[in-house]
């Protein structure tokens, strides 16, 4: 707690099923040692009185209420007879989070707009790893902006879910995790939300990405930011990807621009475009087929794009070797790329991967694609691992080879897959083959995992990635805020070779 106080938290939303995990005197020693820090909280407490009282802080003229709940009261079925819940009730005279109910939430709210000129709610609920809100978090989330409230933040899926707004109110369905013990890939893409008031009313809003690397956030640019950020990102809402976040066009003022290109992408397999930073397909029109998609792997371009420059490169992959490096002088584009060396004197493979498994669909069409360069007599293979869970051994292995056609130049390469039917994960090993005699190396860089989308999906800004078979017009889209650079370029002159 004293941590938090010092980085500038001023108030925390105690209203989680996990508030009761060490069940009253766990509770307890959670509001004790808040308290004893000075550090407001909200959303729990030893009854139901305390557990609903909003929080009102007045901040430079402004009163805000603090509101949170819970909608996970109970644990997982199979329920048995010793469970306890997690929410505070006075008929079991007992602690815990404040209950998610539609009429609590709406008298709370309004009783609390008689304190306070602007309310923000929180709401833990929804489905675990699932960005798209719940019908019990839509329902809760229009009471509560029904009600007044001027913020309703959400959270409790650790992953990240988009924004809605409808003036006067801001909605953010899911924020992600921030600092926590998870390994699920999904997990490590975050946001930091900031918001402006001003007499009770919302002046601006943007998103800043952030990657979770050893259980901390750490702020992100250039492509790592522009992933995070277009899962967030709305057509039809006024909300702009713009360096690497997300702007709210509260006056409804950005400047679209297109830019038609006319490209030819062969016969199958196709050519694989990768879509500019900040723009999206919105439509296509040939005799060609387009088939859109999202790198699920997302840091395969091993670039340093941590704010705090912490890094050298190479964040959520696995360094830890000798036989494993990262730097400019191994990077087909940018900054970074990564070089694996073995000897003859070895016995066993060089192998490298990302730290921990990408979630998967069963039956979605994926393409592993890169760039590699290695020396003469490298021997390289790609292995993917498909498993039935999150933990254990993985059931299906397919090991290919990576070829190159000339010493030391560089060569892109890319292997089709269906998800199995049975696999929820995958994960991706690079490994150089010791050589009989002397050293091999080999480099990578723009390693993708990219999940196509259904045919019949046309746009989104969340997708980065497309894939032409044929000849057709793709336009390309953009949107920015005036006093932006305000001319879209084109982002592909050359045809696939």
């Amino acid at each position: 707690m004293k941590a938090l106080k010092e980085v500038g938290i001023d108030a925390v939303d105690i209203g989680n099923n996990h508030l009761y995990d060490i069940l009253e005197s766990g509770l307890q020693s959670t509001i004790s040692a808040l308290d004893e820090e000075n550090m407001n909280h909200f959303g729990g407490g030893i009854d139901e009185a305390s557990a609903w009282a909003p929080l009102i802080m007045e901040v430079k003229g402004q009163k805000i209420a603090f509101i949170g709940c819970t909608t996970i009261w109970q644990p997982i079925p199979p329920i048995t007879t010793n469970d306890i819940s997690y929410v505070a009730s006075d008929a079991l005279k007992k602690g815990g989070a404040a209950f998610c109910k539609d009429a609590k939430l709406q008298s709370t709210i309004l009783q609390a707009k008689q304190d306070a000129n602007i309310v923000v709610v929180m709401i833990h609920g929804g489905y675990e790893y699932v960005g798209q809100p719940s019908d019990n978090i839509i329902r809760l989330t229009t009471t509560a902006k029904n009600a007044g409230a001027t913020l309703v933040i959400n959270h409790h899926p650790h992953v990240v879910g988009g924004f809605l707004w409808e003036e006067p109110s801001l909605t953010a369905w899911s924020m992600g995790n921030f600092i926590f013990d998870q390994t699920v890939w999904p997990t490590f893409e975050s946001y930091l939300l900031t918001v402006y008031l001003q007499e009770g009313k919302i002046i601006r809003a943007y998103v800043d990405p952030l990657m979770i690397k050893d259980y901390i956030p750490h702020g992100i640019t250039g492509g790592l930011a522009d992933h995070v950020i277009r899962k967030a990102a709305s057509l039809d809402g006024p909300f702009i990807m713009e360096g690497g976040a997300i702007e709210l066009d509260m006056g409804q003022s950005a400047i679209r621009n297109i830019s038609i290109n006319s490209l030819d992408g062969g016969p199958e397999p196709g050519w694989i475009i990768a879509i500019p930073q900040s723009q999206w397909i919105s439509d296509f029109k040939g005799k060609g087929n387009l088939l859109l998609g999202r790198d699920l792997l997302w840091i395969g371009g091993f670039e340093n794009s941590e704010v705090d420059d912490a890094s050298s490169g190479g964040p959520l992959w696995d360094l830890t070797k000798d036989s494993v490096q990262v730097g400019k002088d191994y990077a087909y584009e940018g900054d970074a790329g990564i070089r694996m060396t073995r000897s003859g004197s070895n016995l066993n493979d060089a192998v490298t991967s990302h730290l921990h498994r990408i979630l998967v669909n069963a039956g979605t069409k994926l393409s592993v694609t890169g760039m590699m360069r290695t020396n003469l007599g490298a021997i390289v293979l790609m292995q993917i691992s498909w498993y039935p869970d999150s933990l254990g051994p993985s059931f299906l292995q397919t090991t290919k080879p990576i070829t190159v056609e000339s010493n030391n130049q560089w060569k892109s390469f890319r292997f089709d897959a269906e998800v199995p039917a049975d696999a929820v994960a995958v994960q991706i090993f690079l490994r150089l083959i010791p050589p009989t005699q002397g050293i091999v190396t080999a480099d990578f860089d723009n390693i993708r995992v990219i999940e196509w989308a259904p045919a019949d999906v046309t746009s989104g800004p969340i997708y980065d990635h497309a894939l032409l078979t044929g000849t057709g017009e793709l336009t390309f889209a953009q949107k920015v805020l005036p006093g932006a650079d305000q001319w879209i370029t084109a982002p592909y002159s050359d045809q696939p070779k």
